[in-house]
């Protein structure tokens, strides 16, 4: 039996792609909460390995969370990881930060597609040697055009 693994930050690299545009507000509102909760002293969904563009998760935190702008989401967000709630001064704080942070972010977003595609080509190499080790001949391939999904890499392997 083969034992293929890879540690979970090198997978994590492998689903970088551009998914379209994000509205400028949805970005200042995660960077923002990412912010808050480091604040409060919740690190776990603040830096990375595990921070990704979808950190903190917004799970629970509904389309009239939303409406109530920031300080509502915020609220949710605390309530949820059973945390105390925020000073205005922590939410002027946090929304400042993200504010400041947010174009840094956008510039660096622009190379998600070339590091996700790298990430990739690099996992399924890996897979693939290790297959060839267990004398299983493989081919790399592409499944369909990448239009379709950004994830369109195959391996086919014999034996």
């Amino acid at each position: 039996e083969l034992a293929l693994s890879m540690p979970r930050s090198a997978l994590k690299m492998a689903n970088l792609w551009a998914p379209g545009a994000v509205p400028e507000e949805k970005i200042i509102t995660r960077l923002s909460l990412r912010q808050l909760l480091a604040i409060k002293g919740w690190l776990n969904e603040s830096f990375a390995p595990s921070c990704t563009s979808l950190t903190p998760s917004m799970r629970g935190v509904t389309r009239a969370h939303v409406k109530g702008g920031f300080g509502s989401i915020a609220a949710r967000v605390l309530h949820l990881r059973e945390l105390p709630p925020a000073s205005e001064k922590e939410l002027t704080e946090a929304q400042r930060w993200g504010t400041e942070v947010a174009p840094i972010y956008r510039r660096l977003e622009l190379l998600t597609p070339l590091l996700g595609e790298a990430s990739e080509l690099a996992v399924n190499l890996d897979r693939a040697r290790s297959l060839e080790e267990a004398q299983k001949p493989t081919t790399l391939a592409r499944m369909f055009p990448k239009a379709s999904s950004p994830r369109n890499l195959a391996i086919y392997a014999a034996g």
